[in-house]
């Protein structure tokens, strides 16, 4: 007879050695399933909850928004004379429903890049009244 050292223990080698392969069995499932749950999250649509500068700047704007209704002032920059002002044909569009159209206007008349003119027209949009 082989010894084992399992004399204590009061199981067969062979009872041992399968629960010790059902545990690691186990333990290998639920790392594959939490590797899984944090790839599938990486792809799904989360909703990523605004930083405390997206807030504050969200925050600003509102303010903003409120004090130029206040004071009665309806665009952010006054138009040049005899010109349409950039905002003005960027509001036009939007106002025509032509997003990307007011971007890449807003991208012409600044230089700025394509994440800053969609910022900047999505900003804009928000103030413009809805209709």
């Amino acid at each position: 007879m082989l010894n084992t050292g399992l004399e204590g223990v009061g199981m067969e080698p062979t009872t041992l050695l399968t629960l010790v392969l059902a545990a690691v069995l186990a333990v290998l499932v639920i790392l594959l399933i939490r590797q899984r749950v944090r790839e599938s999250a990486g792809r799904a649509s989360v909703t990523r909850l605004p930083s405390v500068d997206e807030q504050r700047l969200a925050r600003l704007e509102r303010d903003v928004e409120q004090i130029r209704r206040h004071l009665g002032l309806q665009g952010t920059n006054p138009p040049r004379q005899g010109t349409n002002a950039p905002d003005d044909v960027v509001r036009n569009l939007l106002q025509a429903g032509k997003k990307i159209d007011a971007i890449r206007a807003y991208r012409a008349a600044t230089g700025v890049g394509l994440k800053e003119a969609k910022d900047a027209v999505e900003a804009l949009e928000r103030f413009l009244p809805k209709s």
